[in-house]
């Protein structure tokens, strides 16, 4: 049985915030980025004609998000590690 596009993309997002801080960066899987892209699809109806600017939008955020918790998974790091003051 496969997953819907959703179910996909949640998956994938769910293993990425599970990776260990420090892992090298590692571009979206294709499925991912064809999750959202479809899912913005079906948004506006299934009216077709702007599929490259789905799959860019999809793409853009992603990386964004992918971005920021790589960020916010650092700052974790350092501010577990840090020393308290005496």
């Amino acid at each position: 049985m496969e997953r819907s596009p959703e179910k996909k993309e949640a998956v994938e997002i769910e293993e990425f915030e599970q990776a260990e801080p420090n892992e090298p960066f590692t571009p979206p899987e294709r499925e991912v980025i064809e999750a959202r892209a479809y899912g913005y699809f079906l948004k506006r109806g299934g009216a077709h004609g702007n599929d490259l600017d789905d799959w860019l939008r999809a793409e853009r955020e992603i990386g964004e998000e992918a971005a920021e918790a790589a960020l916010e998974a650092d700052a974790l790091n350092w501010a577990l590690n840090q020393k308290p003051a005496n």
